[in-house]
């Protein structure tokens, strides 16, 4: 039996409109929405995942069986995509209802693109205390305990330098050094503070990813101590989201899941007569093959790198990742997918392994809450406990990392 396509119900007001398509077209255009996803800005997207969902035909039906029904629709700069396999239509536009929502919820509070929202309104209220919604509070303290996790080089107050590299990426100069130095006074989680116990704040760090029952019911309040900070959580604000909507879409009792934006993907239980959900992770250049595929299943998935933001100033390369100790773009051809048990770790994860470099990546993984991780490079030569493949003219340095503790899906 084919997929089915649904619109979002008009059960309340949509941010995201709804694409109706033919089952078998929607199939088809599956690894064209995953390419358009990857020519976006959201940073999560910089190397290719292509997706391909498996296991969904059938040669009878009967009440016991699951169809997919699928939604898609540009959102934030990229394509959003929910997968649910349920046994009828109604119980899936439910679903999806749910799980659409919680986005629609979310992207007011985490959207550092709208200067209405409530973490770019954070940035605006230096040394005036915000009382911050569980949901940017969770987004922080996240944050906060990636930060640590990375020893400083994931960092969410790097807005200011940022600022001026996206600058100099339009106008394709180098920003003034001068300029350089004060962002850099600005920047670091010495410049804000909590304004609720330290246990509180430790409370929240602990948790992976989480969840508002966890949060105090107290109001948590943070405050800027430094004039011009920017607050940027785009380095996982998508994984904050997906895992929302995501469990606000389990909670209706559907398990066979998947919500994927721009790249950044968190799936549920196997699809029927399948041993999980068929991923393909591409190589570091556009055109380089498939560095493998997995079958995974309750987990997430994410890349990061400089595949498609990146600017050539003077004929050298600059990423639009920034290092916030020495205060400039990363200047290596690199990218990070990840594997984790939640979005928002593989989200910040990717990026934190990028900024990390393959070295200190390599001898900190054990102690992230990350299952698997692939890490590539161009590179003239290899190091030991690493490949080298061979990309048209390139030498890729390539590992993968396994947790120790955690069982690979």
């Amino acid at each position: 039996m084919p997929s089915l396509s649904i619109r979002r119900s008009p059960k309340s007001t949509r941010l995201f409109p709804g694409y109706v398509f033919p089952g078998c077209l929607v199939h088809g255009l599956a690894p064209w929405f995953c390419t358009l996803a990857l020519c976006s800005s959201w940073p999560a997207t910089a190397i290719a995942i292509a997706i391909f969902l498996h296991g969904y035909a059938f040669s009878q039906t009967t009440n016991s069986q699951l169809e997919r029904y699928e939604y898609s629709s540009p959102t934030m700069g990229t394509v959003l995509r929910v997968v649910v396999y349920s046994k009828d239509e109604r119980g899936a536009q439910l679903a999806i209802d749910e799980g659409l929502d919680e986005i629609e919820r979310l992207i007011p509070i985490l959207n550092n693109y709208d200067p209405a929202s409530e973490v770019s309104k954070l940035s605006q209220a230096a040394f005036r205390p915000a009382t911050l919604s569980l949901d940017l509070a969770g987004t922080l303290a996240a944050a906060q305990r990636w930060h640590d996790l990375s020893a400083g080089q994931f960092d969410i107050t790097v807005g200011p330098l940022s600022r001026l590299w996206s600058r100099a990426r339009k106008e394709k100069r180098l920003p003034d050094p001068h300029e350089i130095l004060e962002a850099q006074k600005q920047i670091g989680w010495k410049n804000l503070r909590w304004l609720q116990t330290d246990a509180t704040t430790k409370d929240l760090k602990q948790q992976p990813n989480p969840p508002q029952s966890n949060l105090t019911a107290a109001p948590l309040q943070l405050e800027l101590l430094s004039e011009g900070m920017i607050i940027d959580v785009s380095g996982l604000a998508t994984g904050y989201i997906i895992d929302r909507a995501f469990e606000a879409i389990v909670a209706t009792g559907h398990e066979c899941i998947l919500i994927d934006i721009g790249g950044d993907i968190r799936m549920g239980s196997p699809p029927p007569e399948s041993q999980g959900w068929t991923i393909e992770i591409a190589g570091i250049g556009k055109n380089s093959p498939p560095l493998c595929k997995r079958l995974l299943h309750s987990c997430a998935i994410t890349t990061s790198g400089d595949l498609n933001q990146f600017i050539e100033i003077d004929g050298r390369r600059y990423s639009h990742l920034i290092d916030p100790i020495s205060c400039n773009p990363l200047d290596r051809r690199q990218s990070a997918t990840v594997i984790a048990t939640t979005a928002i770790d593989a989200d910040a994860g990717a990026t934190a392994l990028c900024l990390m470099g393959m070295e200190n990546s390599s001898q900190q993984f054990d102690g992230m809450p990350l299952i698997e991780a692939y890490l590539m490079e161009v590179s003239k030569e290899g190091k030991s406990g690493e490949s080298i493949i061979q990309s048209q003219s390139e030498s890729v340095r390539y590992r993968h990392l396994l947790s120790s503790t955690s069982d690979a899906r």
